[in-house]
């Protein structure tokens, strides 16, 4: 953990306590080495950076008091990267990487899909559940330095999520899937988005996309692309993809 995060409703009067089962004690305790007096960066949910300054610090209970940033250091907050990841529901221990790398590297929102030939039991699996993949966003924020996490929805197919969401994405401009050749010719590399507005980008999940899944997205305006002639694993291809998105767009340099 690079920052410890905490909700809103953890803090009352600038205080928060942690109990010796929270990730966060153990992680303060036997990684930083901390005691009473020591200070750690922290910071709320979506909200301000500051610091936490330990109070009391027993076997069984951390108590700290956290203050806020000045202006300086709300400056620095940055709005997370302008990418909505459409992900077709990948195997559990798959979810669970792709959760912390995307956290890593960035994203606007996650949109869960269930695709025609993904195994629909990874839908009902415990890491699926909406608290643990909560969970997991808020550990790949932590690792990154950062407060923000995206906003997370679902839909049982790509039919149902383009009814769903399907008049806002016909408004954007930069809609990308990835495919694998001879479907998809085109490089991502040729991806041309700017970062400054929503990149729509669709990742499907281990079998990657049906017939008419693809002509789905063909009715929809997405222009398919290509990571190369090898098949990825689904969590390679979302870091890959994210990667060379925010490295040609520029991204990275805008949220200096």
């Amino acid at each position: 953990m690079n920052i410890i995060l905490l909700r809103k409703d953890e803090v009352s009067d600038g205080t928060v306590r942690f109990h010796k089962t929270d990730a966060r004690f153990q992680h303060i305790k036997k990684v930083l080495k901390l005691h009473t007096g020591s200070a750690f960066k922290a910071g709320i949910i979506n909200g301000k950076k500051g610091t936490a300054v330990i109070c009391d610090f027993s076997e069984e209970q951390l108590t700290a008091r956290f203050t806020a940033g000045d202006a300086d250091m709300d400056a620095q907050q940055r709005p997370l990267p302008h990418i909505r990841l459409i992900l077709g529901f990948p195997r559990p221990i798959q979810l669970r990487r792709i959760l912390r790398d995307s956290m890593g590297l960035g994203i606007e929102a996650l949109y869960l899909i269930g695709t025609e030939l993904g195994e629909k039991s990874y839908q009902r699996a415990d890491i699926a559940a909406p608290s643990e993949v909560e969970r997991l966003l808020i550990e790949g924020a932590s690792q990154a330095g950062d407060t923000m996490i995206p906003d997370v929805y679902r839909a049982h197919s790509l039919r149902h999520f383009f009814t769903q969401y399907g008049e806002s994405i016909r408004r954007e401009h930069t809609r990308a899937v990835l495919d694998v050749p001879p479907v998809a010719s085109h490089p991502l590399t040729a991806l041309s988005w700017q970062g400054t507005e929503p990149l729509w980008l669709a990742v499907g999940s281990e079998r990657g996309w049906s017939q008419t899944e693809r002509s789905i997205f063909t009715e929809q305006q997405f222009c398919a692309y290509t990571m190369g002639q090898r098949i990825l694993r689904t969590e390679t291809a979302v870091a890959a993809a994210l990667a060379v998105s925010l490295a040609n767009s520029g991204a990275w340099e805008m949220a200096k």
